[in-house]
């Protein structure tokens, strides 16, 4: 069986992936904090590539597709994400209302929160 790919699908596959493991650095704009962590910084651009990440894992959710990342549920995958941007990002309220909200206007159940939600 062959399968080819597109170079959007394979960036819209990797991309997410890259942002996820905190290696986003060569294109957000970041500042690293006191103990060398990456803090991704509030600005417009930031804010617009994240979104679109978070939207396309909406509407996969929408789409009843299973979340990415190996996690068993949508819910495990958004305390996830949560966790993430809360720890990574320097205005966290930003995405993290940007999440719930647009969550809530497709009404897609609301997050109940699992700390240290991990996956695979």
């Amino acid at each position: 069986m062959h399968i080819e790919l597109s170079l959007k699908q394979v960036a819209l596959t990797i991309l997410p992936l890259i942002f996820l493991l905190g290696c986003a650095s060569s294109w957000l704009d970041i500042k690293y904090d006191n103990q060398g962590n990456v803090i991704t910084l509030d600005t417009e651009s930031n804010f617009e590539s994240i979104r679109y990440f978070i939207d396309r894992d909406i509407e996969s959710e929408l789409v009843e597709s299973a979340p990415s990342a190996g996690c068993k549920d949508w819910n495990t995958f958004w305390s996830r994400r949560l966790t993430n941007l809360t720890n990574n990002a320097e205005n966290p309220e930003r995405y993290s209302n940007y999440v719930i909200e647009t969550r809530r206007y497709y009404q897609l159940p609301e997050i109940v929160y699992v700390p240290d939600a991990s996956c695979i």
